[in-house]
């Protein structure tokens, strides 16, 4: 019996991790061209994901963000903003810091983030640029991965143009006629501590969205729990069957 429970515990534990760890991280092409280039179009809507819940001043700040259940395991939790948000009326510069009060002190690998709106529908300068800083050291490589899935309307001609140099996103509408309403989702690809977002306009939208398990992983999640239950079960019957064998060997 003790050889046939250590594969079905081993199991177990892989199908919990599996879940606990799916979507903490990016396997995607880096998103590096030098640019101007449009962002590359996916046909693939958005994977399951939950956007932070905002909670403060949206037009100047401080404002928090909060992840909670279903999200995955390393996103639950707050992290602080100060700037506005920029998904109101207000345009300018927002830092997030993930060290304050964010459990893991970071954002995790694998984080979406989401940007639509970026065009020239309304005549202005529809336009994002973001750092990202590791212990507040700016990092110089591509940190952001290739779109992941987009929502709305529009095909690959209604994409913006990004480009970037020395860890610096650039996300410009301006080449993009219309309101095609393109929303799409960039995963991340390193670890991040704190993010500053300048929005130049007031019609643009950007969040940060974490991910969710998928049902095929809620399955497993349930099997890894089934299963870790067994394993207690059967080494609980087993001890009372021992202590029984003792008591009766004793009398």
């Amino acid at each position: 019996m003790k050889r046939s429970m250590k594969p079905l515990i081993s199991v177990c534990s892989l199908a919990t991790c599996l879940v606990i760890f799916s979507g903490s991280t990016s396997l995607g092409a880096a998103l590096s061209a030098a640019g101007p280039v449009l962002v590359p179009f996916t046909a693939s809507g958005l994977p399951p994901a939950q956007a932070r819940a905002p909670l403060g001043d949206f037009a100047a700040g401080p404002w928090t963000g909060t992840w909670s259940a279903p999200a995955l395991p390393a996103w639950v939790g707050t992290f602080d903003a100060t700037g506005p948000l920029p998904a109101g009326t207000t345009a300018g510069t927002t830092d997030y810091d993930f060290t304050t009060t964010h459990p893991t002190g970071f954002l995790p690998i694998g984080t979406y983030f989401q940007f639509g709106d970026v065009d020239f529908g309304s005549g202005t300068n529809e336009k994002f640029q973001l750092r990202a800083f590791v212990s507040s050291i700016q990092i110089s490589g591509a940190w952001l991965d290739e779109t992941i899935g987009i929502s709305g309307a529009g095909g690959p001609t209604d994409m913006p143009d990004y480009s970037f140099a020395s860890g610096v996103y650039t996300f410009d509408g301006t080449g993009v006629p219309g309101n095609p309403g393109v929303v799409f989702y960039l995963p991340s690809n390193t670890a991040i501590t704190q993010l500053e977002v300048i929005r130049f306009s007031s019609n643009e939208n950007f969040a940060l969205w974490a991910p969710v398990p998928e049902p095929s992983s809620l399955i497993l999640l349930c099997c890894g729990a089934a299963c870790a239950a067994g394993s207690l079960l059967v080494r609980g019957v087993k001890r009372r069957n021992r202590r029984a064998q003792r008591t009766a060997t004793l009398t």
